[in-house]
């Protein structure tokens, strides 16, 4: 028989084994739409993504926006679980005198809070309101939910 420590232990391992299956998951994804011809996201989505990670004059940065510390003014998601590597920079980089292929290039990326411009995107509107994130609802006010669910797909261009 199991003590209630016990059960709630087993429940965090099981929860935690379906985390790292779905970060897996979604790292293939993004790898993948990424294909052999590093295909990039179209413009507008990296501006949506760039507006939810970084902010702007009216809109602060993303709280979950990490400092790197492998590269100089750059910075990386510290929610996803990807870490500070090369890949997973959040602004454009160069790295020995060649453009870095970063996180916001990859069509398809997934972001845990359901930010515009990622997969998967959800409404503020379509969230619990203890849910809601109010950096969300600010980009959905500045542009529509349409707008922001199409550009939110993860189209590519060569």
């Amino acid at each position: 028989m199991e003590t209630p420590d016990e059960n709630i232990i087993r429940q965090q391992a099981m929860a935690n084994q379906r985390n790292i299956v779905s970060k897996a998951a979604s790292f293939a994804k993004s790898m993948a739409s990424r294909g052999v011809t590093n295909k990039k996201v179209i413009p507008e989505t990296k501006v949506l993504r760039q507006l939810s990670c970084h902010g702007d004059d009216s809109l602060i940065p993303c709280s979950q926006r990490k400092e790197s510390d492998k590269f100089p003014n750059s910075y990386y998601c510290g929610a996803c679980g990807c870490g500070d590597k090369q890949g997973t920079q959040l602004i454009d980089l160069t790295v020995d005198g060649k453009e870095n292929y970063g996180k916001l290039d990859y069509p398809k990326v997934w972001c845990p809070l359901d930010m515009p411009g990622f997969q998967p995107y959800k409404p503020s509107s379509q969230e619990p309101i203890e849910m809601q994130n109010s950096r969300k609802k600010d980009i959905e006010n500045r542009m529509s939910v349409e707008y922001i669910t199409e550009k939110s797909k993860g189209e590519s261009i060569q």
